[in-house]
This record gives structure tokens, C-alpha cells and sequence, in this order.
């Protein structure tokens, strides 16, 4: 019996022994991140673009994300290839940050345009616009090949061929029936 109640003891004493290891450990993680969070100057954050509800900046050479859907905070830090969550601290102070960054830069976040669903910020779509003018800029076709490129789209051989067999030959459109004789 003595020798059951030490084996017990034992089990006892070395499970509690890991339990407080991994504690400690989970602490020291927590108070890196909490140290990560508090550390983070908005003077030196750098609004870069949004995208639907995810907002990105640059902070020296990190980087760090606003979730505006789930008001938490993301931080990559390159050095040691790490992120850390605010939502993993849920402390006051990561949520004051998030109120912080969202203040300071209300007028970056919401000056945004909505192109079929997608947010975007404004200035994210003019860099877009202004790389697609200058690879695009001295192109010009001839209105014989932009009303060939307007038709192209409607004049499928395939779509048109399970036109045929729906509807028959009679419910061709002429540029359909034009289109086909030139499959020949």
C-alpha cells in the first residue's frame, strides 16, 4: 500500500511540476506578445492599402494588420518571422491600440471604392489605375477591331452549337450564322 501511495505521489508531483512549466511558458509567451503590442508607435506606422475589412500597414520593417471586421490586431514581426494576436492577450490595452490606429487613420481606412463586392482603398485602385495607363497608354486599335473585340465575347462556337441543338438552325442571329460560315 506504501508503495502505491509513493508511486501516486510521484505521478502527482511530476504532473504538477509540468503543469507549472507550461504555464510559465504560455506566461513568458504572453508577456513577449503584450511587450510586442506595447511597444508599437504610431508615429512611425505607415497606412500602405485596405482591402474588404482588412487593413495593412508598414512599422519600420514589420508589418501590421487591422481586422475592422473582428476589431483585432495582427503584427508580423520579419526579424523573428513571427506574428502575434491581440486576440490572443484580450487586454485593454490592444484594444485601446486598435481604437488608436482606427482614429488616427479614419480618413485612410474609409476612403475606399467598391468595385463589385470587393473594398478596396482609393489609393490602392489609382496605383492599379496608373500601372494599367502606362502599360496600356499607347494602345489604340481601329474601330473595325474594337467592334470585332465587342463581338467576340457573344460569338462562341461551343454556345452556339447548343443553340442548334435547343432551338434549331432558324433561331440563329445573322452575326451567329455569319460567325459559323466562317468556322468552315
Amino acid at each position: 500500500m506504501e508503495l502505491f501511495l509513493g508511486i501516486l505521489l510521484g505521478i502527482i508531483i511530476s504532473y504538477s511540476l509540468w503543469y507549472f512549466n507550461v504555464l510559465i511558458k504560455f506566461m513568458k509567451e504572453q508577456n513577449l506578445i503584450l511587450s510586442k503590442f506595447e511597444s508599437i508607435d504610431l508615429n512611425q506606422l505607415k497606412f500602405n492599402k485596405r482591402f474588404n475589412e482588412f487593413v495593412y500597414f508598414s512599422l519600420n520593417d514589420n508589418f501590421l494588420f487591422l481586422d475592422l471586421k473582428n476589431k483585432s490586431i495582427t503584427l508580423f514581426d520579419k526579424k523573428s518571422n513571427k506574428y502575434y494576436f491581440s486576440v490572443s492577450l484580450n487586454t485593454n490595452m490592444t484594444k485601446n491600440l486598435y481604437n488608436n490606429i482606427s482614429e488616427k487613420f479614419k480618413s485612410n481606412i474609409e476612403d475606399i471604392i467598391e468595385i463589385q463586392g470587393y473594398i478596396y482603398s482609393k489609393n490602392t485602385f489609382n496605383e492599379f489605375n496608373q500601372v494599367m495607363t502606362d502599360i496600356l497608354g499607347n494602345f489604340s486599335i481601329s474601330k473595325e477591331q474594337e467592334m470585332s473585340l465587342n463581338k467576340e465575347p457573344m460569338l462562341n462556337l461551343d454556345l452556339i452549337l447548343d443553340k442548334i441543338n435547343s432551338n434549331g438552325l432558324k433561331s440563329l442571329t445573322k452575326d451567329e450564322l455569319e460567325f459559323l460560315q466562317k468556322q468552315k
